[in-house]
């Protein structure tokens, strides 16, 4: 295929505006502001889709995304409350064509794909203490795959409103720190729920029929998990100061996608030296 080039401008834009400003009446009421972004990209075809194609006029992916939210701190910034939502929608996503869906290019290969994802995502940071930490979060995230262009039929072997691969609808963490003199003490997770997934070893073609392919099941659902770390670190003298961590210590068999299972419980410990300088 001959070279060929894209020049595309992809803006990206963010603005917060200060709603609200604490006073010395009323300072159990921190800042209020309000917060928004918005922006485009694209991904240019791969190695892989440019070697299995016989389209001279394969173009790069696009997307556009936006957010907006409100972050509410109060008494004296020891609480942070932060509600954002949020929309990406994907276009010309590049799919390889076949069966009847043939007909909708004259290529092996075109951008025709279309994909969505839109949730609201939750978060808070507090300091009760002067010596204490705590943050977590949580997100929904609703994502659908969205009809081929000239059809209603997605890409075999998807189907509309499908979610997308390896999206959870669900998921949160939470960080905790507290710290006492030269001890240090931490404790975060994470949590996600069930995603779609595909079979690890052939993917997407294992669904293929004979005598093109297996005519396997290709489509999993991966189970959620939840997965929780421990630490501490202790300062000595000298600048010395020696660590641990517990990781999986729930001991929590799971795959963040199949084929590459995680971890079970395990540690790391050491010696940090902090040389100061002169």
């Amino acid at each position: 295929m001959p070279a060929s080039s894209v020049v595309k401008v992809n803006p990206r834009l963010a603005v917060a505006y200060l709603a609200h400003r604490p006073d010395a009446q009323n300072d159990w009421a921190g800042t209020t502001r309000l917060h928004g972004s918005f922006g485009t990209g694209i991904r240019p075809p791969d190695g892989f889709e440019l070697a299995f194609t016989n389209n001279p006029h394969l173009k790069p992916e696009e997307s556009i995304s936006f957010d907006f939210g409100v972050e509410q701190r109060l008494w004296g910034d020891r609480l942070s409350l932060d509600v954002t939502y949020f929309f990406n929608r994907f276009r010309n996503q590049i799919v390889v064509l076949g069966g009847s869906l043939t007909s909708l290019s004259s290529f092996m290969s075109d951008n025709l794909a279309n994909a969505r994802a839109q949730g609201v995502e939750t978060s808070f940071r507090a300091r009760p203490r002067h010596d204490l930490e705590v943050e977590g979060e949580y997100t929904y995230l609703s994502s659908d795959i969205l009809a081929l262009n000239k059809t209603d039929l997605a890409q075999f072997p998807f189907q509309v409103g499908q979610p997308l691969i390896r999206r959870p609808r669900n998921s949160g963490a939470y960080n905790i720190t507290w710290r006492h003199g030269r001890l240090t003490l931490n404790s975060d997770a994470y949590f996600r729920g069930e995603v779609l997934d595909l079979e690890p070893n052939l993917g997407p073609s294992a669904c293929t029929p004979p005598p093109l392919g297996p005519g396997l099941p290709c489509l999993f659902k991966n189970k959620g998990y939840a997965r929780a770390d421990a630490g501490f670190a202790y300062r000595l003298p000298r600048g010395i100061e020696i660590y641990g961590r517990l990781s999986n210590f729930l001991n929590q068999k799971y795959e963040e996608s199949f084929g590459y299972p995680a971890l079970r419980l395990n540690f790391v410990a050491g010696v940090r030296f902090n040389f100061p300088a002169e």
